[in-house]
């Protein structure tokens, strides 16, 4: 072709204009993506000042055509949005006459970004004759930035494709729609296929109605604990939307497990207008001792005075566990009534009193005992334990904080009576619970061992590949991975007799993806994903003994 003539061409565009000759506009136009983008953005200006049912079907042509510089492109499209605004007629005979691909997907794009929802059947009837994804995809998207309701169903079905994109632009689509049978079909999907959970609760999650955050606080209830741990992070994140929901259900809720996880949320968000609510579920006695420590594990990350009452209560429960939640909790919520209560519960019978030191030292209260270590009726006895039962990293703990302070002769005396240290078999323990590692930092000493414990599961796991410790215990619930992906990780370098594990669970968890019955963990199936012994909240003493030695004698 034969250099063009900027002005010969444009003289040449407005000739046709003028005349309203499409046949010879067309002819003209078959050379526009050859010729230089200042001459293409001149002759979309003019196109663009003369009537719309002239330029309409020449805009059109022109998109059709393969033009490289994306500015021009760009443009083209505004002027044909800009054209299609108030005329949904043309756009649904568009939809309803286009043959190629890049047409249809043109016209579907225009009617999403007009929001036009009298688009929608010309739509949906594009999309059951196609099977192309890439067109499907642009459709769904359509559907769900138009808003229609009408869309739902055909939206849904995407839901379980065996393409991932398509399943990823229904749910978002979905989420924008964001109607009650939305939501519904949503929620219904994240708990048959807890592989696109995630996706399903941050889009819920965006939503922000109450429907959306119920279905969030329901999958606290999941028998999944993917899905668990998605709706923790993703309440967490959404921080004090949520708690009115979740204080709600506090009140409601009758299974152990699911209070716990409502807890754990209400203490990862902060927010002190939770503590009634927990508060009142304490005075209620939850016979599961799971419950109230994560009630008080809660309060301890809620700071307020006014919680004092039920902190106090549980120094005196009957399960360790609780008690060392119970302390922290004061620990981090210290008032003079309390400290003056815990002075005469020190000053009671001989058990308790032991009882009490003890939770206070393993839970690492350093606020209560700074306040009572120089009080002649708590000393003695918290030196004596110090020395002779608490955990070496404990008792490291409390005499570095003695000498931070000036205490220099109380720490001395530890020091003092401290024996020589004997070389034992060294336990990994990994828990998200700050406070239960403390409860096996204390459990596995008492018993002889040396505890090394983590909070963070991947780190655990890179130290346990590096540097094999002799037994590992692990939580089943945790984030990021949790005990059963530990224990593959784990596999894959050291079976079940180079390196014993043992699985901490709750009696309602269950394994895999399924809700059958058959999912429901148990030994017999544990083993085939490489777990030795299964615990179930709350162990006993005993029980935990007992499994260690079992797998560690033939060390």
């Amino acid at each position: 072709m034969a250099k063009i003539n900027k002005d010969e061409f444009i003289s040449e565009i407005k000739f046709c204009i003028q005349n309203k000759d499409l046949i010879k506009a067309k002819a003209l136009l078959q050379f526009f993506p050859k010729i230089p983008s200042e001459i293409q953005k001149r002759t979309l200006f003019e196109l663009s000042k003369s009537e719309d049912n002239f330029t309409f079907p020449l805009m059109d042509y022109l998109y059709g055509l393969n033009i490289e510089h994306e500015k021009v492109r760009k443009k083209l499209y505004d002027l044909l949005l800009e054209l299609s605004y108030n005329n949904e007629k043309a756009i649904i005979k568009q939809l309803s006459n286009a043959d190629s691909k890049e047409q249809k997907c043109l016209y579907i794009n225009i009617a999403k970004d007009l929001k036009l929802k009298s688009t929608i059947p010309q739509i949906m009837q594009v999309m059951q004759k196609t099977d192309d994804a890439e067109t499907i995809i642009t459709i769904i998207d359509a559907m769900g930035n138009i808003g229609s309701q009408i869309a739902v169903p055909a939206l849904t079905r995407f839901l379980t494709s065996d393409q991932d994109a398509l399943k990823t632009s229904s749910i978002k689509a979905l989420s924008e729609i964001g109607t009650p049978a939305a939501i519904n079909n949503l929620s219904d999907a994240a708990e048959k296929d807890s592989s696109c959970a995630g996706e399903i609760i941050h889009y819920l999650s965006n939503i922000q109605n109450t429907q959306s955050l119920e279905k969030i606080i329901n999958f606290l209830a999941s028998k999944h604990t993917t899905i668990r741990n998605f709706a923790i992070k993703s309440l967490t994140s959404l921080g004090p939307k949520a708690v009115p929901l979740l204080t709600e259900s506090l009140k409601s809720v009758t299974t152990n497990d699911y209070l716990i996880h409502t807890l754990t949320v209400l203490g990862n968000i902060g927010d002190k207008t939770a503590i009634p609510a927990i508060q009142k579920l304490l005075y209620s006695k939850p016979e599961n001792s799971n419950v109230r420590f994560g009630a008080y594990e809660a309060l301890g990350k809620l700071p307020s005075n006014k919680s004092a009452i039920s902190l106090a209560m549980g120094l005196e429960d009957p399960d360790e566990q609780v008690r060392m939640s119970a302390a922290k909790a004061i620990n981090n919520n210290p008032s003079n009534v309390l400290i003056a209560g815990i002075k005469n519960m020190v000053n009671s019978d001989e058990k308790q009193s032991a009882e009490l030191i003890s939770v206070i030292i393993d839970s690492e209260s350093d606020q209560i005992f700074s306040s009572l270590i120089n009080w002649e009726g708590f000393t003695e006895k918290a030196v004596d334990y110090l020395t002779k039962k608490a955990n070496p990293e404990v008792r490291k703990h409390f005499t570095d904080l003695l000498n931070k302070e000036g205490n220099n002769k109380i720490e001395e005396k530890i020091l003092s009576q401290v024996g020589k240290k004997v070389k034992t078999f060294t336990i990994f323990a990994v828990d998200d619970s700050a406070m239960m590692l403390k409860l096996y930092q204390k459990k596995l000493h008492t018993l002889g061992f040396t505890p090394v414990v983590y909070q963070n599961p991947l780190t655990a796991l890179d130290i346990i590949l590096k540097d094999k410790p002799d037994l590992v215990i692990t939580d089943l619930n945790m984030p990021e991975i949790d005990g059963l992906e530990l224990t593959k990780r784990v596999r894959a370098k050291f079976n079940s007799e180079q390196l014993p594990i043992i699985m901490i669970t709750t009696q309602s968890d269950f394994v895999g993806e399924s809700s059958h019955e058959k999912s429901r963990v148990k030994s017999s199936q544990m083993t085939k994903t490489g777990v030795n012994i299964i615990l179930n909240k709350p162990f006993k003493d005993i029980e935990l003994k007992n499994s260690i030695n079992e797998l560690l004698k033939y060390k």
